[in-house]
């Protein structure tokens, strides 16, 4: 039987955990910075993005390494890529979807699939639609994996008529197989917007935005025990809704879904019985951009970006709703994807593109969950200038320690069972100021809980 540790961060003085920012990549021209981008979290909880660096000719991969961010290319040699999304296997191989248009046929848009083992990414195309969108900013890709590990895809297609539809793509193993969820062939129509989401029964569903002669609705399909697309839910909405929306799925396998509803950002879930809905503020229609996660107790958590302004915000539910700025009040955030993840710890990771003068910023932010404790997430603690991350935890080996300490000299990690019986002491000697690394080995220690004390200079 395999072995497991789990480790607890525990550091004196508790409280509320602010928002912390740090830079991704920069670029001269802030207009069209990071445009398109996707955030993922590996099983470990590091954050990793797929984005455009120059606004949409390049696509690059970059993850959480050390206290910085490693960045290399993913596709390039096209004249517009978009639609991104990013996932991880259990084995943390990131695998993503997007659209391409290439030079040499710009009337031609290509799903592409792409995914990342040791000698690096591999890309194939898994559709062409015979059709350059006019609007990138509001077409999607979604990703998910099986248990197999095996993709499947939901994403939108566009005849040589003019109707614009959903088509679900999944690999078996030897070929892509291709269907079509819904297609009504009406010439003032359009799907927009799909995610993607797998129950815990290996059911895909697929949320969407349906506009039939500018009247709009928002409709979920799944698979019925024949492997037909069937409609399970349709929420009615007014004209001029843009067609930003997230799909989630909680505890009980029920929707929850964020959207935009006749210039309103809206919050619905279903009780296994009805619909019910949560009105939270104006967001206008054009470039809006919505994104929701769960935490583990199926607390609602958005972000947003309203029409034609600069700023990304952030609102979440307990007994209430609450809003804040997710960027930093001098940020100016532009028409760009936002990206939203929740780890199994219950810290929340957010991705945004700004600018300050004349240089853009893609930016990274993260916090714990709001009136939770340092102690309650075993992730990353702060207090001031001091703090410590460890990963994984899990843990039945090597354990990797990232600290920071305010001055320079000698540290101390102490290891404590649940008791507080001091079990292990790894002294830490030149430590410099700031961040620092260690690797220690834990496969000595019995299975169990336990706990890790940064010391210095007896501050702890």
């Amino acid at each position: 039987m395999k072995r497991s540790l789990i480790f607890f961060i525990f550091i004196f003085g508790f409280g509320q955990v602010n928002w912390e920012r740090e830079v991704i990549d920069t670029v001269i021209d802030p207009s069209t910075f990071a445009m398109f981008n996707s955030l993922a979290l590996d099983t470990n909880g590091i954050p990793s993005v797929v984005y455009c660096d120059d606004g949409i000719h390049n696509i690059f991969y970059a993850y959480r390494f050390g206290s910085g961010w490693h960045k290399e290319l993913v596709d390039s040699g096209f004249s517009v890529a978009f639609g991104y999304s990013l996932i991880y296997d259990k084995h943390n191989i990131p695998h993503m979807s997007y659209y391409r248009v290439n030079v040499q046929n710009p009337q031609t848009t290509l799903l592409c699939y792409a995914f990342r083992d040791s000698t690096g990414w591999h890309i194939s195309v898994i559709d062409t639609i015979l059709y350059r969108f006019p609007d990138l900013s509001e077409i999607k890709s979604s990703i998910v994996l099986d248990t197999l590990g095996l993709p499947s895809i939901a994403y939108v297609h566009h005849d040589t008529i003019e109707p614009q539809y959903i088509k679900y793509a999944h690999y078996n193993g030897v070929t892509w197989e291709i269907s079509t969820v819904e297609y009504n062939g009406l010439i003032n129509s359009r799907d927009d917007g799909p995610v993607l989401k797998l129950n815990k029964y290996g059911i895909p569903l697929i949320a969407f935005r349906q506009q039939v002669n500018n009247t709009d609705s928002l409709k979920i399909y799944t698979y019925d025990s024949l492997n037909n697309w069937i409609m399970q839910w349709a929420i009615h909405l007014f004209n001029g809704s843009a067609p930003s929306l997230d799909l989630e799925l909680d505890r009980n396998q029920y929707p929850h879904i964020a959207y935009d509803e006749g210039a309103d950002l809206e919050y619905s879930w279903w009780d296994g019985s009805s619909w019910h809905t949560d009105t939270l503020t104006t967001i206008g229609w054009i470039h809006v951009r919505i994104t929701l996660e769960l935490d583990n107790y199926d607390r609602p958590h958005i972000a947003f970006k309203r029409d034609m302004q600069s700023k990304a915000i952030y609102c979440y539910k307990d007994v209430a709703w609450h809003m804040s700025l997710l960027c930093d009040s001098t940020d100016g955030v532009f028409f760009c994807d936002l990206g939203l993840e929740i780890d199994k710890y219950n810290i929340i990771h957010a991705v945004y593109s700004c600018d300050s003068f004349i240089t853009g910023f893609f930016k990274h932010a993260w916090r714990g969950l709001v009136g939770i404790k340092e102690t309650d997430t075993g992730y990353r603690m702060h207090e001031k200038e001091h703090w410590i991350e460890i990963y994984p935890n899990l843990s039945c080996g090597l354990l990797n320690i990232e600290y920071t300490l305010k001055n320079e000299g000698g540290a101390e990690i102490i290891i404590y069972d649940v008791v507080g019986i001091r079990k292990k002491s790894i002294m830490l000697h030149n430590c410099l100021l700031g961040t620092n690394q260690k690797r220690i080995d834990v496969g000595d220690l019995p299975c169990g809980i336990y706990f890790l004390v940064l010391s210095q200079n007896n501050e702890k």
